[in-house]
């Protein structure tokens, strides 16, 4: 009963669900009607022969969304109408009329829909009480929302949300893979996506591929981004996390699952729970990793921690440079650059820097983020920055649309 994706959204903790059982209950699945498309509610999660439409295992709640559809596809219909217009035009020597057309429709519909098969279906999902969290096994946004518009109105109000990101996904993904650290207990997988940063750009998908190799260094030097990563959580999960925040192709390898194979469990009851157990468990920890290292947002407002400790304060100006608001620095080659005080503070750090990155690129006569990154030893969104301080100086110009720059020679306008 392991989910395989993950729709993830966010409710108060604080929220009251102490009568969620009893809401879910006025809200069961009934038997689609004769005359009706599709029909949906709430199932019990552990199957046939159990009455309880909610099973909690102490902080998480396993539920499940049912449904019937019955299947009349298009095609039949548009056949078995031609034949029937047909007929008639045949009996009365014209052809029907858009209006009696419609109506001919509405009847064979209501004729073929009793005898249509009909399809069941299931979405199961997880309420994580003390995360404020509800985790849809799907990774169909729509599907996703189908399950929370379904709990709210069963419960009246259901202030759930989906997951927002107050970084850039895409950047975290492509740091993560350019050499940045990773957040403790991930590590990198064999499969990736990466896109130009421009809407119609090239799509490259890799699968069982080293991705710290030279192949991947090669796109993302030509300007492409990483848009969905394969992961892996302590050696217990793996998944492939996207810049849409659902979490696809999620396995639990045998690190999580040892140790209910040595387990002597009674009947199918009491192995759900611990299936259950240890999901709930591992996608709590997989969650509390990703929170801080893509600044998740909270149903209050609140935005979780970086993963990182900030840098402590800088220290106070020299008193020689009180009263002082701004410096502006002429550098060879390229415009005059003004900082403000405290920035001038840090410069002979930061121009250092600066002026290592402008070595490489000139010597190896490429302007790629890649290049530093390896050779001064930094994470992607540092040599990024460190790019974009040459482009700023006049010694890169800017990206061109195949996300490419060109080192500008010295004394050149």
């Amino acid at each position: 009963m392991f989910f395989r994706n993950l729709t993830m959204f966010r409710f108060p903790a604080s929220l009251d669900l102490s009568a969620l059982e009893e809401a879910l209950a006025t809200c069961p699945l009934r038997p689609v009607g004769p005359l009706e498309l599709s029909s949906s509610g709430f199932v019990p999660p552990l199957g046939r022969g159990a009455t309880a439409v909610a099973h909690q295992v102490g902080n998480a709640v396993w539920v499940a969304v049912g449904g019937e559809d019955r299947l009349l596809p298009a095609a039949v219909v548009n056949a078995e109408l031609a034949k029937r217009i047909d007929d008639a035009e045949q009996r009365e020597g014209r052809r029907p009329g858009g209006r009696a057309r419609k109506r001919m429709k509405e009847e064979l519909v209501h004729e073929l829909l009793p005898r249509a098969f009909v399809r069941p279906s299931r979405t199961d999902a997880m309420l994580d009480l003390a995360r404020g969290l509800c985790i849809v096994d799907t990774s169909s946004r729509g599907a996703g929302e189908a399950v929370v518009s379904a709990l709210r109105q069963a419960l009246g109000s259901f202030p759930a949300l989906p997951l927002n990101a107050e970084v850039d996904p895409r950047t975290v993904l492509t740091g993560w893979i350019s050499g940045e650290p990773l957040p403790d207990g991930l590590s990198l997988g064999e499969e990736c996506e990466l896109k130009d940063a421009g809407d119609s750009g090239a799509v490259v998908r890799c699968q069982r591929q080293d991705l710290g190799g030279e192949e991947i260094g090669e796109h993302l030097e030509a300007g492409k981004q990483v848009t969905r990563l394969a992961l892996t959580l302590d050696d217990h999960v793996s998944f492939v996390l996207g810049e849409d925040l659902v979490v696809r192709k999620l396995k639990f390898l045998d690190g999580a699952v040892d140790a209910l194979d040595g387990a002597d469990h009674e009947d199918v009851h009491a192995e759900l729970d611990a299936r259950f157990a240890l999901m709930a468990g591992e996608v709590g920890r997989l969650f509390d990793v990703l929170e801080p290292a893509l600044r998740l947002s909270r149903p209050d407002g609140g935005v979780a921690a970086p993963a990182r400790e900030k840098r402590a304060r800088s220290a106070p100006l020299p008193t020689a440079m009180e009263g002082i608001e701004t410096v502006t620095i002429s550098t060879p080659g390229g415009p005059s650059v003004t900082l403000t005080a405290e920035q001038f503070r840090r410069a002979p750090e930061q121009f250092a820097e600066v002026a290592r990155a402008e070595k490489i690129v000139r010597e190896s006569g490429v302007a790629s983020i890649s290049r530093v990154q390896r050779e001064m030893g930094l994470g992607y969104n540092a040599a990024a920055r460190l790019i974009e301080a040459l482009e700023l100086l006049g010694v890169v110009t800017a990206p061109d649309a195949a996300g490419k720059r060109s080192i500008v020679q010295r004394g050149s306008a």
